[in-house]
């Protein structure tokens, strides 16, 4: 996993829940308190998944709670990362129909050991695009926030409705 990610949830959790100190427990009760984490360098998916599990015990909130919190925590500094990529005129539909190229297409050219999800976006209409996530991760709740994120980003009025879990996973996303 890209090491941003690592490096967004250290934020999140020092931001969110009580600080540096919160963080080294957190790290602790993974068994990763040996570990530093780099924004450009690439990380095995479990530490995630231990520092979430961890996370989940100490908050009492549940593992897809605390994806989606995270989601949409790391995406002011996602936008302000990618601004680049980003074109002014974008509205929501826009952004999410050239996220696949733009931000994730420029995490694996820069960083080859990175495997961000696969998202295949497609525009169904005007004001609807259907997302296909793609990733043997399966962090749906962190698709979630992200996309909580961005809307909030956009100030849109949209309405997100899951279409299927199996074999992809797909949302709609339905500007009002």
């Amino acid at each position: 996993m890209h090491g941003i990610i690592h490096f967004e949830l250290k934020k999140f959790v020092e931001q969110n829940y009580g600080g540096f100190e919160t963080w080294e427990k957190l790290m602790l009760g993974a068994g990763l308190q040996d570990h530093t984490y780099t924004p450009s360098a690439a990380y095995p998916d479990e530490h995630l998944g231990k520092l979430l599990t961890v996370a989940s015990s100490a908050t009492g909130k549940s593992i897809d709670q605390l994806q989606r919190e995270f989601g949409e925590f790391m995406v002011p500094d996602l936008v302000r990362t990618y601004a680049v990529y980003i074109r002014k005129e974008w509205n929501l539909l826009d952004f999410l129909e050239n996220i696949e190229e733009t931000i994730h297409g420029t995490v694996r050219r820069q960083n080859p050991g990175a495997a961000p999800p696969k998202l295949a976006i497609s525009r169904v209409s005007p004001v609807e695009v259907v997302i296909e996530y793609s990733s043997e991760r399966r962090m749906f709740g962190v698709l979630h926030g992200i996309l909580n994120g961005v809307i909030k980003h956009y100030k849109a009025n949209v309405q997100v409705k899951e279409l299927q879990q199996q074999p992809v996973y797909k949302l709609s996303v339905r500007m009002n």
